[in-house]
């Protein structure tokens, strides 16, 4: 599952994240996540990391400022209340 809450700590320790495809109302969509469609090219794609020093650095880098922009729970309590906002504006 795209949305398992080992992707959301993988995203918080700064890890290299792979997964499946998630959908555009996911919390993860544009995420910085290693999309596979087929679990056989795991590692073809691990091997392009693990040769690269700089490259994975970089996605640590990525994975870190995707979680303190968007997943802290400061950041997710602000979707949460705006999506609160508009559904109790629509009810009046």
């Amino acid at each position: 599952m795209p949305e398992t809450f080992r992707s959301f700590e993988g995203l918080r320790a700064g890890c290299l994240v792979v997964g499946n495809p998630v959908s555009k109302e996911s919390l993860l969509y544009d995420a910085p996540i290693i999309i596979v469609d087929r679990w056989s090219e795991l590692e073809s794609v691990l091997m392009k990391y693990a040769r690269n020093i700089n490259l994975l650095e970089e996605a640590q880098t990525k994975s870190l400022k995707f979680w303190n922009k968007f997943l802290t729970p400061e950041s997710i309590a602000k979707v949460v209340a705006e999506k609160l906002n508009v559904a109790d504006e629509t009810l009046r």
